[in-house]
């Protein structure tokens, strides 16, 4: 089991041991959901946005609203893709610290990421995939509604400045 000296430490441990590689783990599921993930919310903010109800006057808070649920129809939507992300990036350091069970380790660290999709569905079906939904969305939503609502602001200065400069 690896004691923890400090950052440094880390770093030297996960160097030996690992290479240069380790530092990257879990890093093509990182891309290959993050890149998609802002994909949708975007899209989903710009499908929203439209439909802004008469009672809600004011702009700032429509984008709010458009913002968390563009979150979180986006962050849904990725987050099976965010399991397997933290699968991989933590299989070696929690296998060797013995935090799984028996029937919870794989047979052998998974080598990519069909792998561990495959074998994650087949041992514990679709709802793994999304065990912790309600605890990212607690997060994902305050931050994109204010996410949105900073963008739509900036946009709005950005605009009005073009404006006065014509």
């Amino acid at each position: 089991m690896l004691e923890s000296n400090g950052f440094f430490h880390i770093i030297r441990h996960t160097l030996r041991n690992e290479g240069v590689k380790g530092f990257y783990r879990g890093l093509k599921a990182s891309m290959l959901g993050a890149i998609p993930y802002e994909g949708f919310k975007f899209g989903f903010f710009a499908f929203f946005k439209p439909y802004r109800p008469a009672a809600i006057e004011n702009n700032t808070v429509w984008n709010m609203v458009c913002g968390a649920l563009a979150g979180a129809l986006g962050s849904t939507i990725m987050y099976p893709n965010d399991t397997i992300r933290r699968i991989l990036q933590v299989q070696g350091s929690v296998a060797e610290k013995g935090y799984l069970s028996a029937s919870n380790k794989p047979k052998q660290p998974y080598s990519g990421m069909v792998q561990c999709y495959r074998d994650t569905y087949q041992r514990f079906g679709l709802k793994r995939f999304y065990r912790g939904l309600g605890v990212n969305l607690i997060r994902i939503i305050p931050n994109t509604s204010i996410q949105f609502a900073i963008y739509e602001y900036g946009k709005s200065i950005v605009s009005s400045t073009n404006e006065a400069m014509n």
